[in-house]
């Protein structure tokens, strides 16, 4: 029997003499950069279809449709669904983990598919779909798909994830299927197979056992004078088989000869998001937010008999009745509807649950703020629809984390989600009969935008307790409540909104001239701004300010926040361009003389060479020294030292500012503003044990709606504004006046209104009413990276795991090499430009430092990489700093406590990052300038030891594993020896070299822990949550 191919628009094998376009006499030379871009382009693809398209040399234009005989092969993998499940437990990390396995079993499987000169049509979930065809007699090629199928189960029918074994179910079917090239909506076209072939999967792969291959009866008919097997199933005549008498050679997939002609024809097939990361693949996956749409098309296949025809998409007239044209008109619909709300098509397939188009809103390409609301939208809207091109059809939508990147090897791949949503949303596909049914997260995020029915728990696979569902049903009405309350409004608005209790307490300290008034904030609730206002009212009133801003770049840098103080003090910002030694000279003729012999301890907070060193200094006559030279500079004036961003400030910082409260308490004002974190519950506890008199805790809370009103139309800066629009904007800020700026800028970029006249006018198109608003500062953030380019996107990525601030010679170092290296410089202008990052030190080229432009960036763009992402480059800048011999021992320690595999396997490897944790974090409590350093080595030490208990050794590496925890749990005991051991008098001096304001007042961490008042034994250190982004480093 022949293959049977009808030949026509797409051709299933290349001509004879072989692309003659590619013949080296011609004398083209294809660049080795496109070579490897084609090929990347292709491992998207299968490999019939690039075949087709190396003969065609066009990209699609019309509907095509292929009649010919093939040989399919289904592998299904069981336990996928248990250990996604036992997974959940770890959040993100276990998602990442699931696909590690994913893509470790499938590179296997797909490298043996091609051993036998198959090919990979699709990527089903937790399945692939392979087709044999070719020149071959169909007989031949399914053969081929047995002997696969056999080979597989021999050698890779078994594989272990963690405590879960996975296993095969191998189904083979033969016999004619239809290629249809359909789509086109936005030049997005699907290359679908389907036909009679397929649907005898359904009984074969269901009759296969666990390690088993068997094939219908169609397959069997065409393989039982080579092959031995028995009847599974007599009634459908399944045959499981057993061995193959008489084998064929195997005949190994060639490689492809590609030319650029192909490209544009290739890329139809590719989701946007793929096509502008290509450059960046390895970036590419990432731990994303999205909302899934599986919609199973029912009773939708082709007639067997129907001949090819090749019809043009627009502007023809067409059978109505003819069944691919059908398939055409559903996938036409969804994708219009997908494509008109944002949202992407991932996949569109026959396989085992028949029909099923994949929709996804979320990933790269499809982000939006709304994108719940757009899956249960475009779900009413397909399903209407279909059901009005006589097509039945069931819905599953669901919302939630999950893996988003790209799946299988680099022979052959897709771009994927995988996560447990995933799968929930294929259950409940299956379960909406001929509806609509979405998840408990869907429902929450939709329902001030839908009606939804609440309906009985159901019981999933892959669930082992019975999950709630709901069916939306009607979109509600536009209000016209907000009608009625559009008007305009004179924008008047104070430099300061809501805060008239503390600027009560901020005058009464600046008339009193004493005081110390924290100020405490979450993002974004204007910490820096009260800081501004007393700066302004100070001035206003004569006072001299003192200001110090903390960088998170700088945290390693002792007393970073108070050397700013002391260069105003002494007047030093004012010559920046002075020569040291003239600096050196004016700061001797200014400070009082009985510190003079003692000069040297300004070298702490001033980069000067004040006088020789007298032996070991301990840090409490510094903070004396200190203090001393803030009363004698300022004697009798009144003066206020301003400190922000204090949640970044080292412990040498927080030490000097108790020190100073304490002592200068009743001659100045101190004012702190900071971000609450573990890491510095100590500190400001015991500010605020001072006495009431002279401490004031200024907590800023959420606005009212009045003062939120004011802070957007200050925002907008227009006199008439339309209230229905500035409701819209405080309704979702909630208070927060960083997040309602933040919604402006949004509108203002998306030229959702604009300022005409002093007047707001929103655009034509934008229906306010049913407005969608990013829902928090980090969806906010998302929306903004996503508009950025994939190279500016990966360096920002990256810089985001070196920290909230970060030089520009390490983010050059640790770069992947994909990335340009002469065009850094600009690309970093860019990001400027859009307010990403800002440059806070511009010496030289190389040590310009740059800080996100606000810690919720960081933080998302921290959230969006895979943990293995986050891992390589944590260990990429730790050797970094090695190479260079940077004495960051805190940073090294965190950055290799970062790169441990975290509920991976414990390996050799470990046991020397464990090794390079302990050396550094001894360095660090060798420390001499930073008496809280043993505490902050012993937290690291703490959260190594967790990290290492919760990853699984090998057999061979068990007795490791046990000497890794004995090793550190030893390290932490003798850093604790040393701290209890007494410290050396000194004449003159106080007795140990750590006494702080905090020790003095009997505030130590050890007698706070034992009180119950103080932080938990092991503080949160920086990085030491995977999901959390590494703002100390």
């Amino acid at each position: 029997m022949g293959c049977g191919v009808s030949r026509g628009t797409i051709a299933i094998e290349p001509p004879a003499d072989h692309y003659p376009d590619l013949d080296p006499s011609d004398g083209e030379l294809i660049d080795p950069a496109v070579q490897l871009r084609l090929q990347l382009l292709a491992s998207y693809l299968p490999r019939t279809l690039v075949q087709s398209y190396l003969q065609s040399n066009t990209p699609p234009s019309q509907v095509q449709i292929e009649t010919m005989e093939i040989a399919i092969l289904f592998i299904d993998i069981s336990g996928f669904t248990s250990l996604t499940e036992s997974m959940s437990a770890l959040g993100a990390a276990g998602v990442e983990e699931v696909t590690k396995h994913v893509n470790g079993y499938f590179s296997k499987l797909i490298d043996r598919v091609h051993i036998h000169n198959g090919d990979v049509l699709k990527f089903a979930g937790d399945a692939l779909l392979c087709m044999f065809s070719g020149k071959e007699e169909v007989s031949v090629l399914t053969m081929r798909a047995a002997q696969c199928g056999l080979d597989i189960q021999t050698d890779l029918r078994l594989y272990k994830a963690n405590d879960v074994t996975l296993t095969l179910h191998i189904g083979i079917a033969a016999g004619q299927v239809h290629s249809l090239l359909v789509g086109g909506v936005d030049n997005c076209w699907e290359w679908l197979v389907t036909g009679s072939c397929l649907r005898q999967l359904d009984t074969a792969v269901e009759a296969s056992k666990e390690g088993e291959v068997v094939a219908s009866k169609e397959a069997w008919d065409l393989l039982r004078d080579r092959c031995l097997g028995e009847n599974r199933n007599k009634a459908l005549s399944n045959w499981h088989i057993l061995a193959i008498k008489d084998p064929l050679p195997r005949l190994e997939t060639a490689p492809l000869s590609l030319h650029p002609r192909i490209e544009p024809a290739l890329r139809c097939h590719l989701q946007k998001g793929v096509q502008v990361n290509l450059d960046t693949t390895y970036y590419i996956a990432e731990l994303r937010t999205i909302t899934v749409l599986f919609i199973n098309l029912k009773s939708l296949s082709l007639d067997p008999k129907k001949r090819r025809v090749s019809l043009v998409c627009r502007g023809s007239t067409v059978l109505q009745d003819e069944p691919h044209i059908k398939i055409h008109r559903a996938l036409t619909t969804m994708q219009t509807v997908l494509f008109e709300l944002g949202g992407l098509v991932r996949q569109f397939l026959v396989d085992d649950k028949g029909t099923v188009l994949i929709g996804v809103f979320g990933v790269h390409g499809a982000k939006h703020e709304d994108d719940p609301v757009r899956g249960i939208r475009a779900a009413l809207d397909i399903h209407a629809s279909l059901n009005a091109l006589l097509i039945p059809n069931s819905i599953g939508v669901t919302t939630g984390t999950a893996f988003c990147g790209n799946v299988g090897s680099s022979v052959r791949q897709e771009y994927a989600m995988v996560g447990d949503i995933v799968n929930l949303s294929a259950r409940l596909m299956k379960a909406a009969g001929l509806g609509i049914l979405c998840d408990f997260r869907t429902y929450k995020e939709c329902k001030s935008s839908f009606a939804f029915n609440a309906l009985p728990r159901i019981t999933v696979k892959g669930k082992s307790n019975p999950i709630q569902v709901f069916k939306p049903s009607i979109i509600f009405p536009k209000s016209m409540l907000w009608e009625k309350l559009c008007h305009s409004v004179i924008a008047k608005v104070k430099s300061v909104h809501g805060r008239d209790a503390q600027k009560k307490v901020v005058d009464q300290a600046l008339s009193s001239g004493a005081g110390v008034l924290l100020f405490e904030g979450d993002i974004g609730m204007g910490k820096s701004l009260m800081l501004d206002y007393i700066q302004l009212a100070a001035g206003r009133r004569g006072i001299r300010c003192l200001r110090g801003n903390a960088e998170p770049v700088d945290r390693e840098v002792v007393l970073k926040i108070w050397k700013q103080v002391f260069y105003q003090l002494f007047g030093l910002h004012r010559l920046p361009r002075q020569p040291r030694p003239l600096q050196a000279q004016r700061v001797m003729e200014a400070m009082s003389p009985e510190w003079s012999k003692k000069a040297h301890l300004l070298n702490t907070v001033m980069d000067l060479e004040l006088g020789d060193s007298e032996g070991e200094e301990v840090w409490e006559m510094t903070m004396e020294m200190l203090s001393d030279q803030l009363r004698y500079r300022l004697k009798d004036d009144k003066f206020v030292v301003i400190l922000d961003n204090c949640q970044w400030c080292d412990s040498n910082s927080w030490d000097l500012i108790l020190y100073a409260a304490e002592k200068l308490k009743d001659i100045c004002i101190i004012a702190v503003g900071y971000r609450y974190s573990p890491e510095i519950e100590d500190p400001i506890r015991a500010l605020k044990q001072l006495s009431k008199e002279s401490m004031h805790h200024l907590p800023l809370l959420r606005l009212n709606e009045e003062d939120s009103t004011h802070v957007v139309t200050d925002f907008i800066k227009a006199k008439e504004i339309p209230m229905v629009l500035v409701q819209a904007i405080v309704n979702k800020a909630q208070g927060n006046p960083f997040f309602a700026e933040q919604l402006v800028h949004h509108l203002r970029e998306n030229k959702m209104f604009t300022i005409a006249f002093d007047r707001c006018i929103v655009a034509p198109s934008v229906d306010i009413n049913s407005l969608q608003l990013p829902d928090s500062i980090q969806g906010l953030m998302v929306s903004r990276i996503d508009r950025l380019s994939p190279t500016d996107k990966l360096i920002l990525k990256v810089a985001a795991v070196i920290g909230t601030g970060f030089q520009r010679k390490v983010l050059e170092a640790v770069l992947p090499p994909e990335i340009g290296r002469g065009y850094l410089d600009g690309q970093l202008y860019n990001l400027i430009s859009a307010k990403m990052i800002r440059e806070v030190s511009s010496k030289k080229r190389d040590d310009r430092r740059y800080v996100f432009h606000h810690t919720a960036i960081q933080e998302v763009l921290y959230q969006l990489m895979l943990f293995s992402q986050k891992r390589a480059l944590h260990k990429a800048v730790a050797e970094y700093y090695e190479l260079t011999k940077t004495p960051v021992y805190t940073i090294l320690a965190n950055h290799w406590l970062c790169s441990l595999e975290l509920g991976g396997d414990f390996t050799s490897e470990s046991m020397e990052t464990v090794r390079k944790i302990i050396d550094y974090c001894q360095k660090l409590s060798r420390q001499a300038k930073k008496p809280s350093a043993r505490h902050d080595a012993c937290a690291i030490l703490e959260k190594t030891f967790s990290v290492i208990a919760s990853t699984r050794p090998s057999e061979d590496d068990v007795e490791t594993h046990a000497a890794a925890l004995t090793t550190i749990r030893q390290a932490k005991q003798e850093l604790m020896a040393s701290k209890k051991a007494p410290a050396k008098k000194k004449t003159g001096t106080p007795t140990t070299p750590s006494a702080s304001p905090r020790a003095r007042k009997g505030l130590t961490n050890s007698s706070l822990q034992s009180s119950g008042k103080g932080p938990p034994a092991t503080p949160p250190t920086k990085g030491s949550k995977a999901a959390r982004p590494p703002t100390g480093l």
